[in-house]
C-alpha cells in the first residue's frame, strides 16, 4: 500500500508514458469538427432543394399514371384534374397560394377559382395560366408541340419566354417546341 501511495504522491513517475494535449488544441479539434458538420449539414440541404424554387412550398404532390390506366384527382385547393394514360402532374402551391402544376402528358383541368391566387400549368417550355376555367393541356416527351384547348373560362397561353395568346371556350393552340 505504501508504494502505491509513494507513486501517486510522485506525478514525475508515470507522466513520461502518457501526452497531454494542450487544452487550445482540444477546441481546435472541436470548432473543426463543428465547421465540417455545419459545411456537412448545408451540403445535404442544398442537394435536396436544388432547383426548387424558394418561393414555393418545400413539398409538392405528385400524381402519375401508367399504360391505359385515367385518373381523376382532386387537388388541395379543389380543383379537379383527369390524367390521360401515361402523365405524370407535379403540384405545389407558393406561400401566397399561387398555384404551379408541370405536366408531362395529357391533362383536363376543372380549376377552382382563388381571387389573386394564379394556377399556372407548365409543359415543356409552354406556360399556360388560368383565368378561372376548364382547359386541357397535352404534351408527352415524344411530342414536337404543346396542345392548349378551352372548354369554359380563358387561359393564357405562351412559351416561356414568348409573347402570350389569350384563349376562350372553343379555341386551342399548339405552340411547337422551339429549343428542337
Amino acid at each position: 500500500w505504501e508504494t502505491v501511495q509513494g507513486r501517486i504522491a510522485r506525478p514525475h513517475a508515470t507522466s513520461h508514458h502518457l501526452r497531454s494535449v494542450p487544452p487550445r488544441r482540444w477546441l481546435r479539434y472541436v470548432a473543426g469538427a463543428l465547421v465540417a458538420g455545419v459545411v456537412f449539414g448545408v451540403g445535404v440541404w442544398g442537394m435536396l432543394t436544388e432547383g426548387n424554387d424558394s418561393s414555393m412550398a418545400s413539398s409538392s404532390r405528385i400524381y402519375a399514371t401508367g399504360i391505359a390506366e385515367r385518373a381523376t384527382v382532386r387537388l388541395p385547393d379543389g380543383s379537379t384534374v383527369q390524367l390521360a394514360p401515361q402523365s405524370r402532374l407535379v403540384y405545389s402551391e407558393d406561400h401566397e397560394g399561387h398555384r404551379q402544376s408541370t405536366l408531362d402528358g395529357m391533362a383536363a383541368f376543372n380549376v377552382v377559382h382563388a381571387q389573386r391566387q394564379q394556377f399556372q400549368v407548365t409543359a415543356d417550355n409552354v406556360l399556360a395560366t388560368v383565368l378561372g376555367t376548364e382547359f386541357v393541356v397535352q404534351h408527352y416527351a415524344a411530342d414536337s408541340a404543346v396542345s392548349v384547348a378551352v372548354v369554359s373560362g380563358k387561359v393564357q397561353a405562351r412559351t416561356l419566354v414568348g409573347n402570350p395568346v389569350t384563349l376562350i371556350p372553343g379555341d386551342r393552340v399548339r405552340i411547337a417546341d422551339s429549343s428542337a
